[in-house]
């Protein structure tokens, strides 16, 4: 995401083992608008959620 989009990083979780738990991503002024972490089960490729910005309802 990074290297390819030109995201940049503003937090991210690093395990005792030193491997990376999670991470948030933002390409824009905004906190994060993209965020992936680990699953605790060990499964890959799970989506949690997504989110929308609306101006109005």
């Amino acid at each position: 995401m990074r290297q390819l989009l030109g995201c940049k990083l503003s937090e991210q979780i690093m395990l005792d083992s030193g491997k990376l738990g999670g991470a948030w991503l933002h390409s824009t002024n905004k906190v994060y608008e993209i965020a992936y972490t680990m699953d605790h089960t060990g499964a890959k490729g799970r989506l949690h959620h997504l989110t929308y910005n609306v101006e109005n309802r």
